[in-house]
């Protein structure tokens, strides 16, 4: 298998480059392409992922790369769309006074929380 703290640089990396690619992709496809395309993407690489786990664990095929390649993609579609654009558009929800303040109590909530669920 891969080491662990190989797969840990090389997910962090994949996350930075397509977080970096987001930006673009947001100005020529817009929010609701970019958030259709990573949610059904998403669901596909999960189901791969999911069925050649199962025809490995069963032991009808013999354990391969692909469902590590499987949440490798999946991690870069969810930070194409599902996973970064949320954040950007909850920003819109206040007044241009509140803005900064409110977005920035919204992210620190949102972090406590799921500190404590990763905590429980």
């Amino acid at each position: 298998g891969l080491d662990p703290y190989i797969s840990t640089i090389l997910i962090g990396t994949i996350r930075m480059l397509f977080g970096l690619l987001t930006s673009a992709l947001l100005k020529r496809f817009g929010r609701r392409t970019l958030c259709i395309f990573s949610g059904l993407g998403m669901a596909i690489t999960l189901f791969v992922s999911g069925y050649y786990t199962y025809m490995i664990h069963t032991g009808q095929m013999e354990k391969s790369f692909v469902p590590v390649f499987c949440i490798l993609l999946y991690m870069s579609l969810s930070v194409i769309g599902l996973m970064t654009i949320p954040w950007t558009m909850s920003a819109e929800l206040f007044p241009l006074e509140i803005r900064g303040l409110a977005q920035g109590t919204i992210v620190s909530l949102a972090h406590i929380i799921m500190f404590s669920a990763l905590r429980a």
